[in-house]
C-alpha cells in the first residue's frame, strides 16, 4: 500500500528586533490547503535565551520537588505527567507563581503583544492556564500532533533537557546553538532527534523539529498543529513549561474561544475544524458541527475529513440521523491517502468489520509505521501476537511492535512485555510470553521484566503493581510484596482503549 506523504517544508525565518539582548526569529508554517503564499500560515516566534538564568535555576530546583499528575491526556489518553499551576487566570502554586510572575509580565507578554501572533484588534492579553510537563525515562516519549483549543497564543519554555538529546548546558563553554556558520536570519539548528515540533501535513514526515535549548521560548498561534517527540530510550528528562494566553479572563473562564469563531467565519479551515469538533463534542449543534467540518474537509483538511467521517458514520448532524457510510468512507480514504494515521486506523477497523482482514492489517500497519502514537503500535502488536479476529499470527513481529510501544511509554505495552518476560514465574502463553522470554536469558529476563512492570506501575497500572507483588511473594520477599501492595491498594489501573478489533 502506497500512501501520499507530506514532506517537511523549509521554513523561511526572519529576524525581529530583539527583546532586550535576546535574538528573536519569526516564521509562518504553511498549510497544505492554503497554497504557498508566504503571508498565510500559522505564526511561530522563537526567542533564544528569553528567560533569565536565575529564573531557570529556581524553576529547575522547584520542579525537581513537584508531584506530577497522571490524569489521562486529552490528546492520546496516556498519563499526562504534568502539573497545572495556573487555572482560569489564577495562580494555584505559590512557588511557581513567585518564580514566573515577573517573567510573564516583563518578557512573555511584551514579546507576544509586539508580534503578529495576535489577530488585528486584540486588546488585552491574559495568562489563562499554565502547566509544567515532563517526559522521563519509562514514561511517554511522544505527544501526538494536535491543536491547542483553549489558547489564542501558546508559549513553550524549555526548562531542561539532556546533552544526549542534543542540548547544550550552561557548563559547555558555548551557547546552546553554534551561530558562527549562520546568517543572522537563520534560526537555531534542529538536531534530527527533535523534541518540540510543528507538523503542517498529515504524515509524520512533514514534522519540523524545533529543538529548544534551556531558556528558549517558542510562541505560536492557535492554528498550529504541533506536538513533542523525545527519542525513545533516552535516559534524561525533558521538562517544559507551557503557557496558554487568551484575550480576556471571560474567554478564559467560559472557554468561548472567540478567536476560533472569527477565523471560522472568515473561512479558515483549521478554525472550522476546531469549532466544528467542539460543537460535536458538546452535542450543542450537531448540524452546524457537521457543516463546518465538511467545509473544512472540502479544502483538503485531513483532520476535518476524519472528524466529518466519524459524524457521518454515526449519523450525527445528518438528516433524520441517517448514517452516510458511503460519504464517510470517501472522506476516510481522502484523509488516509494524505497519510493521517487516525484515518488509516478507522479504515483498518472498517475493513476488518467487512471481513477484509488483510486490508485491515495493511492500513493498521501503515498507521503504526508512522510511530505517531504508541497505542496504535501496541494494538497491532497484540493482534499479531494473538491472531485476533482472523489476523495471521506473527508472534515475533507482534512482540517487536509491543516492545517499541513500551519504549515510547505505553503502560499496557510495558505491562504485557513485563508479564511476557516473567513467563517462568507467571506463565501466560496467550500473551506472547514464550517469544518474549526467549529474547533473554532467565536472569536477564527476570531483571528486565521487573523494569517494565515497575514502569507500568509508575504510570498507574494496578495490574502491573499486582504482578510485581506476586513476583516478590513468589521469591519469598514478603515484606517487599506487602509493602508494594499497601502502596497501590488505592490505585486504579489506567488503560488507553480507544478502539478494539472486536
Amino acid at each position: 500500500m502506497r500512501n501520499a506523504v507530506n514532506r517537511a517544508p523549509r521554513l523561511a525565518w526572519t529576524t525581529l528586533p530583539p527583546i532586550a539582548a535576546e535574538r528573536v526569529w519569526w516564521t509562518r508554517v504553511p498549510k497544505p490547503w492554503q497554497g504557498s503564499s508566504e503571508s498565510r500560515g500559522a505564526g511561530v516566534l522563537w526567542a533564544e535565551q528569553l528567560v533569565p538564568s536565575d529564573v531557570m535555576a529556581a524553576a529547575a530546583e522547584c520542579c525537581r520537588k513537584l508531584r506530577f499528575d497522571r490524569d489521562a491526556d486529552s490528546v492520546d489518553g496516556l498519563p499526562t505527567f504534568e502539573l497545572r499551576w495556573v487555572r482560569e487566570g489564577r495562580y494555584t502554586h505559590d512557588g511557581l507563581a513567585s518564580i514566573f510572575d515577573e517573567t510573564v509580565r516583563t518578557k512573555l507578554l511584551p514579546l507576544i503583544k509586539s508580534s503578529e501572533l495576535l489577530p488585528h484588534g486584540t486588546g488585552e492579553l491574559v495568562l489563562c492556564e499554565a502547566l509544567v510537563r515532563t517526559y522521563d525515562e519509562g514514561q511517554r516519549r511522544v505527544h501526538p500532533a494536535h491543536y491547542d483549543g483553549d489558547a489564542l497564543v501558546t508559549a513553550v519554555l524549555e526548562l531542561d533537557c539532556g546533552v544526549d538529546d542534543g542540548c547544550a548546558t550552561a557548563d559547555d563553554g558555548a551557547t546552546a546553538h553554534d551561530n558562527t556558520s549562520r546568517t543572522a536570519a537563520t534560526p537555531p539548528p534542529s538536531p534530527p532527534r527533535g523534541s518540540f515540533y510543528v507538523q503542517p501535513g498529515a504524515h509524520v514526515s512533514s514534522r519540523i523539529p524545533l529543538h529548544l535549548a534551556p531558556g528558549d521560548v517558542v510562541a505560536h498561534s492557535f492554528d498550529l498543529q504541533h506536538g513533542v517527540q523525545v527519542a525513545a530510550g533516552a535516559t534524561t528528562r525533558r521538562t517544559s513549561v507551557v503557557f496558554w494566553f487568551t484575550p480576556s479572563l471571560g474567554a478564559c473562564a467560559d472557554k468561548s474561544r472567540p478567536w476560533y469563531e472569527a477565523a471560522a467565519a472568515a473561512g479558515d479551515a483549521d478554525a472550522m475544524y476546531n469549532v466544528g469538533s467542539a460543537l460535536d463534542r458538546s452535542r450543542d449543534d450537531p448540524r452546524r458541527a457537521l457543516a463546518l467540518l465538511r467545509a473544512a474537509a472540502e479544502s483538503g483538511h485531513f483532520v476535518a475529513q476524519h472528524a466529518a467521517a466519524s459524524m457521518l458514520l454515526n449519523g450525527r448532524g445528518c438528516p433524520n440521523g441517517e448514517l452516510d457510510m458511503e460519504g464517510a468512507e470517501a472522506l476516510l480514504e481522502a484523509s488516509a491517502a494524505q497519510g493521517f494515521y487516525k484515518a488509516q486506523i478507522s479504515l483498518a477497523v472498517a475493513r476488518h468489520g467487512r471481513g477484509d482482514v488483510a486490508g485491515a492489517v495493511r492500513w493498521l500497519t501503515a498507521a503504526a509505521e508512522q510511530r505517531a502514537e504508541p497505542d496504535v503500535m501496541y494494538r497491532l502488536g497484540m493482534a499479531l501476537c494473538r491472531g485476533d479476529g482472523g489476523v495471521a499470527r506473527d508472534v515475533a513481529g507482534g512482540v517487536g511492535w509491543v516492545r517499541e510501544a513500551a519504549e515510547m511509554g505505553h503502560p499496557l505495552a510495558q505491562l504485557e512485555l513485563g508479564r511476557g518476560l516473567a513467563t517462568e514465574l507467571l506463565p501466560r502463553p496467550d500473551k506472547c510470553a514464550a517469544t518474549m522470554s526467549s529474547q533473554a536469558t532467565a536472569t536477564d529476563g527476570e531483571a528486565e521484566a521487573e523494569v517494565w512492570l515497575r514502569r507500568a506501575a509508575a504510570q498507574g497500572s494496578g495490574a502491573a503493581a499486582a504482578a510485581l507483588c506476586r513476583r516478590y511473594l513468589w521469591r519469598g520477599e514478603v515484606s517487599r510484596g506487602l509493602g508494594l501492595a499497601g502502596e497501590w491498594a488505592a490505585r486504579l489501573t489506567h488503560v488507553s482503549s480507544k478502539w478494539r478489533w472486536r
